[in-house]
């Protein structure tokens, strides 16, 4: 899970991360890639986006809007079209 809530410390300790980075760091000098940055939350998100892509992909079946959604007439026609 990306964001500032840290598995160690939690939320509080990732505002408290965050707040220091724009008091010290954000557009200044210091504002560069560090290698201590923890980016497993970012790597999580990348992978489950992964993984609902290759199932999208892989799938003959289409993802639908649910009944009475604005976009699902506009879905069907669509589907209409293309058979």
């Amino acid at each position: 899970k990306s964001g500032f809530e840290y598995r160690e410390g939690g939320a509080a300790r990732g505002a408290e991360l965050a707040k220091d980075w724009v008091a010290n760091r954000y557009h200044k000098v210091g504002d560069e890639f560090s290698e201590d940055w923890d980016l497993s939350g970012a790597i999580e998100d990348i992978q489950i986006y992964f993984m609902i892509g290759n199932e999208l992909a892989s799938s003959d079946v289409w993802p639908t809007w649910y009944p009475g959604n604005e976009f699902k007439s506009i879905r069907d026609a669509s589907l209409a079209q293309s058979r």
